[in-house]
Order: C-alpha cells, then structure tokens, then sequence
C-alpha cells in the first residue's frame, strides 16, 4: 500500500431500504504477533468489505489500542461489529458508543486508517485522555453513557484524516 492511495467509500451506494445510520464505536487491545502484517490485512480486506456493504469508518491505532467507528446502515455495522468481536486477533472489545447518527464522519472513506502519533499534538492529547477515560472505569454498559458518546463523537469530528500506508 503506498502512501498516495486513498480508499474512499464509493459515491454509488444507497443506504439499503432506508435502513437509519447506524454508528459503532469499539476499542479493543490488539493480541496478535505481526502487528504491521495484521494490520494491512484488516485494513486491506475492511476497504474492500466495506465499500461493498457500505460501510464507512476509520481505524485508529496507538501501539497496540485500536479505536474504531463504523457507520452505516445499522444490521451491517451491527453484523461486522460482532465479526471483530469474534477475531482472535482483539481482545478486551469494549463498545463505547453505538447510536443512531444522522450523516456519517467518514463518509468518503470505506476505512480510514491513522496512528495516532500521526494526529496533531492536540489529537494526541486528546485520544490519550479519551482512552484513560474509556479504560479506567471499564463497564459493559459504557455505550449508554451520553457524556461520553458526546466526547467520542467530538474527537473523532476533528481528526483530519490522513492517507497513511501500514
């Protein structure tokens, strides 16, 4: 994968049946050996899985913490959110927001992907202490917390997206 290529969601696709918006937010600890293998292989089968269920996102990466959103029509979000939830190569899955949405963030990307020491200073910062807050009090029910689905969302609206290879 080479740094000038972008993977944008194609324009063509209609949200199936008018089926609402449907986002996920997941963080999960990576427990696999080759990381940077593992890596392009998610991201190389998501951008291509993706367009074709129109599903759209982006994966954050901070060593071995991912960070993800998926938007789309809810039972495909839903469905690929229970297939990572099944892959040996995540462990401690813990959704922290799932919600209906309106538009979508990522809207031109099938899978967006970023480390986070490649987000600005005020990025980092933020996605640390987003982090310690998701991880410190871990609940199954984190997802229904508002204040954090509000600070979530509003981290993830100010991530200019990068195209950066694996």
């Amino acid at each position: 994968m080479g740094s000038n290529q972008s993977y944008h969601v194609s324009s063509a696709y209609v949200d199936i049946d008018d089926e609402p918006l449907y986002c996920i937010t997941y963080m999960s600890d990576y427990c696999g050996s080759e990381i940077k293998a593992d890596l392009a292989h998610i991201l190389s089968s998501s951008r291509k899985n993706n367009n074709k269920r129109a599903i759209s996102g982006i994966l954050l990466v901070d060593n071995h913490v991912f960070m993800q959103v998926l938007e789309g029509p809810k039972s495909l979000v839903t469905g690929c959110f229970e297939q990572i939830t099944q892959d040996c190569r995540h462990q401690n899955v813990l959704c922290v927001r799932e919600e209906l949405i309106s538009i979508r963030t990522f809207a031109d990307w099938s899978m967006a992907f970023a480390s986070v020491h490649d987000l600005g200073s005020f990025q980092q910062e933020s996605f640390t202490q987003l982090r310690d807050l998701i991880v410190c009090p871990p609940s199954e029910e984190i997802y229904k917390d508002q204040r954090l689905s509000f600070l979530v969302r509003n981290f993830f609206s100010t991530v200019a997206v990068p195209v950066v290879s694996v």
